[in-house]
């Protein structure tokens, strides 16, 4: 079940639901101007390694206990994050560990069928982000948007280069899906980080902790003051619930590759071991950043790249 196809259209609306909430609130930390140049650095790469990628992936045993390996800190953090969804409310570990068994139990039966969900909460989450961020768009301050040049978040290169990781899944249909994807993601990261820091200001924006959520706080629809806030904990849920179903659904897929029949223990290992991480210290986001760039890109390009001159040479010889 776990080597199912999946559709490209779903697994795309699973993905920007993914990316959605954890990019808005590190894109929101600014300045927006690296924000959206590392936005559409890192959606230029993940377009290239879709075009490059077979549908079928072909990695080896040994690459598949790599990425699986590196999915369970990843998971962690996502879990860590997902506790400061209702930020006004209580954040101890039950919270977020009840989210992450939901996602395991969503991602139980593969990818193909958490696809669906995904897909489902795509329309939901649109709804929102889309009235959130209208109603900000007033009251942006042109001043507090003059160009700064400074390093964003160093965990926003990890979530923009979440498209990579689905390419450890089976995918099929129309590849004009991934430009629709790709291109939804930087609108809404752009969106979001332009909107933020003009709402509160780049000193603001910088020093607050979830500058999205505060940014919700003060907006205005149809001129009357309105507490967006509570929508907005329910998107980033409903985002961090789909994020950590696609975790686990890939971790699931990579457990398979490796031994069949491994699929339902593969989520279930990454599940509980991103849980228990709650327990250890935050790992630094420019870390995984860093081993999402090696092992999400750089390997897989680099071997497609051998691929590539090998099947050349044998159709020249």
């Amino acid at each position: 079940m776990f080597r199912k196809e999946v559709e490209r259209y779903p697994l795309w609306a699973w993905i920007f639901t993914a990316v959605s909430a954890p990019a808005a609130r590190l894109a929101g930390r600014g300045p927006w101007l690296p924000v959206l140049l590392l936005a559409a650095g890192c959606c230029l790469l993940c377009w290239g390694l879709h075009r490059l990628a077979p549908d079928e992936p072909r990695f080896g045993k040994l690459y598949c206990l790599a990425q699986f390996l590196f999915l369970i800190p990843v998971a962690g953090e996502m879990i860590r994050m997902s506790q400061d969804c209702w930020p006004t409310g209580v954040s101890f570990p039950l919270v977020p560990a009840t989210l992450a068994l939901l996602a395991a139990a969503n991602a139980w039966n593969g990818a193909e069928r958490a696809s669906r969900v995904g897909g489902i909460l795509f329309w939901l989450l649109a709804l929102l982000y889309s009235l959130v961020l209208l109603s900000g768009l007033k009251d942006i301050e042109s001043s507090w948007l003059a160009p700064q040049m400074s390093l964003p978040s160093g965990g926003l290169p990890l979530i923009l280069l979440l498209p990579a990781a689905a390419l450890l899944l089976r995918r099929s249909g129309s590849r004009k899906a991934e430009q629709l994807g790709l291109g939804l993601i930087f609108l809404f990261t752009a969106a979001a980080a332009l909107l933020t820091v003009g709402n509160l200001s780049p000193r603001v924006a910088a020093a607050a902790g979830d500058p999205f959520y505060i940014f919700s706080k003060s907006l205005r629809f149809l001129g009357v003051a309105e507490r967006f806030e509570a929508l907005v904990s329910v998107a980033l849920t409903m985002s961090y619930f789909a994020l950590l179903s696609l975790l686990f659904s890939i971790a699931g897929n990579l457990a398979e590759t490796i031994r069949p029949d491994w699929g339902k223990a593969g989520v279930l290992i990454c599940s509980v071991g991103g849980v228990g991480l709650l327990l250890a210290p935050p790992m630094p986001g420019g870390v995984l950043s860093a081993g999402a760039l090696f092992l999400w890109a750089g390997l897989p390009l680099a071997y497609w790249g051998v691929l590539k001159k090998g099947e050349k040479k044998e159709k020249s010889t």
